[in-house]
């Protein structure tokens, strides 16, 4: 064979492996669908220090999705201090990239991760040891036939069961704790059924919020000896003002909201 002959061979293997290897840092770079092929409408620069309600809020316009955000707090519960961040991202560059930011600006403290089809941002250190949040919970779901209300409610039930002394998980769907109640199909209409031996509370939450018809985000907090969990409610792009609660929607959400601890 000539030298010729052999050039010719190796140019297609070379462009083959090429082309193997652009397809294979597509994958990489795409693989986490769909937080790397989200890509920013608008830019997002903040002239303050940015508090972590305005960071979700900022992703929502910049790339039209809904964010749920877990709050870190210290052992014991009372709120962690946050630090000054100042996440930035330009027109185009990926959700994955400004997560990258946030990560950076708040010293490690909070990270952006998918959980099932839900976009997050959580505290990095989730041990129950060092972060003593309710969502930690390693809990046990055979949820089936009920509303999405009637599986938040589960979840909250089955994370109490523990004894967290003065540190309930309380619900606060729609506003509930101000005195507004949730769309009537929140917890009347049934979502996908949730059977799971061994789930955290945050990924059992995540999959009820998934399966269900409304366009939602949550927001995990602290309050002096509770935790809460609000439930956002959206549509067309925007947070739904709920209407105050009748006598009896009053009532029966408060019962839901209020879930005591058993030891």
């Amino acid at each position: 064979m000539t030298t010729r002959e052999a050039v010719g061979r190796a140019i297609p293997i070379v462009l083959l492996a090429a082309c193997l290897a652009v397809l294979l840092w597509i994958y990489v770079e795409h693989r986490n669908l769909p937080v790397n092929a989200l890509r920013a409408k608008s830019a997002i620069v903040f002239e303050h220090p940015a508090q972590p309600g305005a960071i979700i809020d900022a992703i929502t316009t910049a790339y039209g999705v809904y964010v749920n955000l877990e709050y870190p707090n210290d052992p014991g519960g009372e709120a962690a201090y946050i630090p000054e961040m100042f996440p930035s991202v330009e027109v185009g560059d990926s959700l994955q990239s400004f997560f990258d930011s946030i990560k950076e600006e708040s010293d490690g403290l909070l990270v952006g991760l998918q959980i099932g089809e839900s976009l997050c941002i959580v505290p990095k250190k989730r041990a129950w040891t060092d972060h003593r949040s309710n969502l930690d919970r390693i809990i046990g779901a055979s949820i089936e036939d009920v509303s999405a209300a009637a599986a938040l409610h589960a979840i909250a039930s089955a994370v109490n069961q523990y004894s967290v002394a003065g540190y309930r998980l309380t619900l606060n769907p729609g506003a509930v704790h101000a005195g507004f109640a949730p769309p009537e199909a929140f917890r009347m209409d049934s979502v996908e059924p949730l059977i799971a031996s061994k789930i955290t509370a945050r990924e059992a939450i995540c999959r009820v919020l998934d399966e269900s018809p409304f366009e939602t985000s949550w927001v995990y907090g602290h309050s002096r000896g509770a935790a809460y969990l609000t439930i956002h409610f959206y549509e067309s792009g925007t947070r739904v003002s709920r209407k105050p609660a009748t006598p009896e929607e009053e009532a029966y959400w408060q019962n839901y909201a209020e879930i005591e601890p058993r030891g």
